[in-house]
């Protein structure tokens, strides 16, 4: 595609003008829960930046739109650039694949910011506009993937800014390369599949060159433990597998809900069903079973570049918010529905439809757990701060973590998933707990410790459904939550 023709993409502006209104709805819920989230507090309180995960673009634009060294939040604004970001970058797919094709509201334009598992990065009033726009950058070089000289320098640039802005969303690049290296596939242009697979792996190592050497010559990130590779360890094989089912466990919890796998099952079958017409049109036996075991290896692949590089580094836990490419997996699957006509482009739609308002429910229920949370830790700092005054506390450990808020229980029941996003921010377990307490001034009066588990016989103070509080010695307090 050469680069004048960029502007055939924009020219459905009606549709396009729909997805980016939706794309704001959307992110409505958020922004009217109003929520600190995670790392902002200790953002809030220090102003520090990303140097320590070698995201230094993020850094440079926090420079140019603070006019500071320190990062301040643009929120609401970076929310609502986010949710623009990710509509345009869902609407050019649908443009570029024939997704939807004429139609007003193109659904499936929204499938990369209402991914489910992208509700973990949106709360983020600091990164969640870096994050977006990582996944955009990843989307931007297909525009040119017909001009190689294009590709290969817009790639480069962009894999380089994808990994100084957010590293998991790198895995998106391939997400969407797949695509077209199958349409090679598909038509037994073997040479242009391997050229075009030898492109996009030297845009990839050329992008990574650059951004290690920057890294490197800035000395950033250099002790995250989080980033180092697991293939050095001798139980590499095992911990692959424990990956594996940590994110089998998440999804899970996503579609507890019975009736919605009928929706993931149905959407995640396209490619498998849509090889149907392949028998319509009487093609030769060979070629369909070749079509059919591609297409099931497309899935697999594509199942497995959602974790991306999760699946091979050290850090223990797998948080939702390093796996952006959900949103893009759905879209490779949705694709084949471009050949759909009648009934069964009817009932695509539907689907498609119906998976909206599901996202939709689970962003406001989401907004709703996160807002009465916040609320409940607020009500607690309330409390703890005429506690300290009443007996002269000094020092204060916890045990065990706040609960969640009890307005949130029935959210929690009918959707567990929301467990995964909704933190629980005072306890011996958050690391962020003392952040949090800080904007109360509390941090100016007590020293917060460690838990620590030799500590027998404590003095029962009082109780309360939130937490039981116990003396230790002199100014030296315990709060055990219930």
């Amino acid at each position: 595609m050469k680069i004048e023709e960029f502007t055939k993409l924009l020219q459905d502006k009606k549709a396009l003008t729909l997805t980016l209104i939706l794309s704001v709805v959307y992110v409505l819920p958020l922004l009217i829960a109003n929520v600190y989230y995670s790392d902002d507090h200790s953002r809030i309180l220090y102003g520090h930046g990303w140097n320590h995960d070698a995201r230094f673009v993020n850094n440079w634009i926090t420079k140019i739109t603070s006019f500071s060294n320190y990062a301040f939040s643009l929120y609401p604004y970076s929310l609502i650039m986010s949710a623009l970001i990710l509509g345009f970058a869902g609407y050019l797919l649908c443009e570029m694949w024939g997704v939807e094709k004429g139609k007003k509201i193109k659904w499936a334009s929204l499938l990369i910011l209402i991914s489910p598992f992208y509700l973990s990065n949106l709360p983020y009033r600091y990164d969640t506009l870096f994050m977006s726009l990582s996944i955009f950058l990843m989307i931007i070089p297909f525009i040119f993937f017909n001009n190689k000289k294009y590709f290969i320098t817009i790639s480069s640039v962009c894999v380089f800014l994808t990994l100084g802005l957010f590293q998991p969303s790198i895995s998106i690049f391939f997400s969407v390369g797949i695509i077209y290296l199958y349409n090679y596939f598909e038509k037994n242009e073997l040479k242009n599949l391997l050229m075009n697979s030898i492109f996009m792996i030297l845009s990839f190592i050329i992008g990574f060159t650059f951004y290690h050497l920057t890294k490197t010559v800035l000395n950033l990130g250099v002790n995250d433990s989080r980033m180092q590779l697991v293939f050095s360890e001798p139980n590499v094989k095992d911990l692959l597998i424990e990956k594996l089912l940590t994110f089998y466990d998440i999804c899970l919890l996503l579609y507890d809900t019975g009736y919605y796998y009928v929706i993931l099952i149905a959407l995640i079958s396209l490619p498998i069903v849509s090889a149907i017409d392949l028998f319509l049109k009487k093609k030769s036996f060979f070629y369909t079973v070749k079509i059919l075991i591609g297409r099931i290896a497309l899935v697999l692949t594509s199942i497995l570049l959602i974790l991306g590089p999760n699946l091979f580094i050290k850090a223990e836990y797998l948080p939702l918010r390093a796996l952006p490419g959900f949103g893009v997996f759905m879209f490779t699957m949705v694709c084949f529905s471009k050949n759909f006509k009648g009934i069964y482009f009817k009932i695509f739609r539907i689907l498609i439809v119906l998976n909206t308002i599901f996202c939709f429910n689970l962003i406001a229920q989401t907004s709703n757990a996160l807002q009465f949370q916040k609320e409940y830790q607020e009500m607690f700092v309330y409390d703890l701060n005429a506690v300290v005054r009443t007996y002269n506390i000094k020092k204060l450990t916890y045990k065990g973590d706040i609960s969640y808020a009890r307005k949130s229980y029935r959210i929690l029941e009918q959707f567990p998933f929301i467990k995964t996003i909704v933190l629980k921010e005072i306890g011996q377990n958050a690391w962020f707990s003392k952040d949090v307490i800080s904007f109360s001034g509390l941090q100016e009066v007590v020293e917060f410790m460690p838990y620590n588990e030799q500590i027998v016989n404590p003095e029962l103070v009082f109780k309360s459904y939130v937490y039981n509080l116990y003396k230790i010695e002199d100014g030296f307090f315990m709060i055990e939550f219930n």
